[in-house]
């Protein structure tokens, strides 16, 4: 929802923005008028055209229109004319935009924000500006390393015709005979032998006539699905898979009895002492320390999301787990089992039941009670979901 001087400009819904107009109450308050704007995008997000329906005339007209070079700077002299709702005599319109009129939409090539205020010209992807002028970021790829062929500040591997630039390679889901594809806001990209990404359209995508995706089977169908839902339906797993995509650390959803393993791989997965004998992380069952110590900016790992999508609740189950995930790429997955509310209870578990009970509340949901059916209640008295500090690291060796 977008506000200018505590007015509604617009808000977004999975078709583009619905715009909102101001109208006159006699007694007093704010009421609006909605009118639905459709985005036409391609294959790369990029919004093309943007249209809705003239109220007045009851004639479909188009908003903007958007054609861009490739690497992002939109063509300029032929465009038809950008439009905005107006009203005249209390009755509303689609009008060509007055000169010097900033309007509210910004979103464009990519889909993402253009930022035009002081001059800037650029582009917000996260936590990096993109200025299509000359293809290039304002700060480096925080995974640089991964592609050393790559200048670090380049955009979609010079080649933003077929791919376009992401925040991460974080958040993966693999299936079928070892096949493994990235996971980015609702989009799936495949990595080919030269590293650069492209959509996937293999053996388990779903594709129309023309060869648009429009869906994808099996696991991989079940998972895109419930990150989906996760998404759109719950802010605090949104939240949460936000800092998945974003991080560091790699994280691979597999099929298998629901459960979280850490990167065994990397120096924080098997390390860390953590008060009292506990540990950062689940690395045995029986927690094992196997490390004690590794460098201080190593704190947290990635790991293996596994999940059955054909037991339990799909949703909530894939966030229990994720909320495992979450606490690993921040280094706070306890497994010490202590006395909380009356019973017995693992760190890790008492924190995991509280991301999922966000996400019940955020989906309508009943919240869940216990972790295990001996194990301590985890609602307050007010059937409120209980939360637990995260440990405090204490490093051996340093």
């Amino acid at each position: 929802f977008q506000y200018k001087n505590s007015k509604l400009q617009f808000f977004s819904h999975a078709e583009g923005y619905v715009n909102a107009t101001e109208e006159m109450v006699l007694m007093g308050g704010t009421s609006y008028r909605f009118n639905y704007v459709f985005n036409y995008t391609d294959h790369l997000g990029n919004i093309r055209l943007s249209y809705s329906l003239d109220p007045s005339t009851k004639v479909l007209k188009i908003i903007e229109e958007n054609h861009y070079y490739p690497f992002g700077l939109k063509h300029s002299g032929y465009n038809s004319d950008k439009m905005m709702y107006t009203k005249e005599a209390e009755v509303l319109k689609i009008k060509p935009v007055p000169p010097l009129f900033i309007t509210s939409y910004k979103y464009k090539y990519n889909g993402k924000e253009y930022e035009d205020e002081l001059g800037k010209n650029t582009y917000a992807y996260g936590w990096r500006d993109y200025d299509p002028a000359i293809g290039r970021f304002n700060k480096m790829d925080r995974f640089s390393e991964k592609y050393h062929k790559l200048t670090p500040y380049g955009y979609a591997g010079n080649s933003p015709v077929l791919i376009n630039d992401i925040q991460g390679d974080s958040l993966w889901i693999s299936f079928g005979k070892n096949e493994r594809v990235l996971y980015e806001n609702g989009n799936l990209l495949s990595k080919g032998k030269d590293g650069k990404f492209s959509a996937y359209k293999g053996e388990y995508a779903k594709l129309d006539k023309k060869g648009n995706v429009k869906g994808y089977k099996g696991f991989l169908g079940n998972t895109v699905k419930a990150l989906d839902g996760l998404r759109e339906g719950s802010s605090f797993a949104n939240g949460i898979i936000g800092t998945l995509q974003g991080s560091e650390n790699n994280f691979n959803i597999k099929e298998g009895t629901a459960r979280f393993r850490s990167d065994l791989n990397h120096p924080s997965g098997r390390m860390g002492n953590i008060n009292n004998n506990g540990y950062a992380f689940q690395v045995l069952e029986q927690g094992q320390n196997l490390v004690d110590y590794a460098p201080f900016n190593q704190i947290g790992s990635g790991g293996d999301i596994y999940w059955n999508p054909t037991a339990g609740d799909i949703m909530t189950d894939l966030g229990h787990e994720m909320g495992h995930a979450f606490d690993s790429d921040m280094g706070m997955l306890d497994s010490r089992r202590i006395e909380f509310n009356g019973g017995l209870e693992e760190i890790k578990e008492i924190r995991a039941v509280y991301y999922e009970n966000r996400i019940r509340q955020d989906l309508g949901k009943s919240l869940r009670k216990n972790y295990s059916s001996e194990g301590p209640n985890l609602l307050n008295s007010s059937g409120n979901p209980m939360y637990i500090q995260p440990p405090s690291i204490i490093l051996l060796g340093l």
